[in-house]
């Protein structure tokens, strides 16, 4: 056997399953599944959700369309591996770029550090505008979104902590999602306009970001 069952609980949503029927394990089935997730990410750069279809994949990643159906049970299974897999992508990118979590770092410049080199990691994911685009596309994938969000939050929070932000656990998780939800809406605006207006709408994202941020780590006013 090349593949073991996957678990398919936590991604079921709205009647459709978007488990994968089977996790690779050897490494010719994980190439096969991995040519599917790229050609899926080139897929919706070109046609979009609504053009993507199981067919159209089988064709482009020169395999049986038996071969997609051993590994996904429908077109939005694929797109959640993909996204998943990105989101994963973007999650080990901004550990590696975001000084947040360091005091010594000055906000503003952890800031700065941090959304240029999301643009400069997102720019390298194949698919990415599309990919995000396709969140939008269906209940089941915007739940999908949901799920990243949260844990982008939680690890956010942790970083929070570390640079002196100390609130009520239910306060920390609303800062935390209201920043991770509120970026995410102005980096897709950024992602999917052309420049000069994409560098115009990171600087005031930067702003912003900086902003609400030091609003927590400023004493507050004295009561008279």
């Amino acid at each position: 056997m090349v593949t073991r069952p996957a678990t398919r609980s936590a991604k079921r949503g709205a009647g459709t399953d978007l488990a994968p029927r089977v996790e690779p394990v050897q490494a010719r089935a994980k190439a096969t599944v991995e040519r599917l997730l790229a050609t899926t990410a080139e897929l919706l750069e070109e046609v979009g959700v609504d053009g993507f279809t199981t067919n159209l994949l089988a064709e482009r990643a020169d395999v049986r369309i038996r071969t997609v159906y051993r590994y996904f049970p429908n077109k939005l299974a694929v797109i959640v591996a993909v996204t998943e897999r990105n989101a994963e992508q973007e999650r080990q990118m901004l550990n590696r770029i975001s000084p947040l979590g360091d005091p010594e770092v000055p906000l503003e410049e952890a800031i700065d550090r941090l959304w240029d080199g999301y643009m400069r990691g997102a720019g390298k994911i194949a698919g990415f505008v599309a990919i995000r685009r396709a969140l939008q596309a269906t209940p089941e994938l915007r739940e999908v979104e949901n799920r990243v969000n949260v844990r982008l939050a939680e690890e956010l929070a942790v970083a929070l902590r570390r640079r002196g932000i100390e609130l009520p656990r239910r306060q920390m998780t609303a800062l935390a999602r209201t920043f991770v939800e509120s970026t995410a809406a102005l980096l897709d605006f950024a992602h999917l306009d052309g420049r000069p207006q994409q560098r115009a709408l990171i600087r005031e994202l930067k702003r912003m970001s900086t902003a609400y941020l030091q609003s927590y780590l400023e004493p507050p006013p004295r009561r008279r």
